[in-house]
């Protein structure tokens, strides 16, 4: 779409599946670091390529590693700077 920009990082995609399905949080018993694993996987009945990509941004803003340790929102926060700044999209 016109005047659309896309931030961030690329989309989950290709044809060959996802496993965007029932990922409960589970607490592991040793440790207690809680993780996320998807419960199944959903692949498409097509015979199509086997490898796909997603949605690429227009603005790619990576993980980042120490917004996940603490707890934030790093794509956002990038955003809101650029929308203050006055960015041009």
């Amino acid at each position: 779409q016109a005047h659309v920009k896309l931030v961030g990082e690329e989309t989950g995609g290709g044809a060959y599946g996802n496993t965007g399905i029932m990922i409960p949080s589970i607490k592991l018993p040793n440790t207690s670091i809680k993780v996320r694993l998807p419960l199944y996987r959903v692949v498409q009945p097509n015979k199509g390529q086997i490898k796909g990509q997603g949605i690429m941004p227009d603005i790619l803003i990576p993980p980042s590693y120490d917004a996940l340790k603490n707890g934030y929102d790093k794509k956002m926060v990038m955003v809101k700077e650029m929308i203050l700044k006055g960015f041009e999209f």
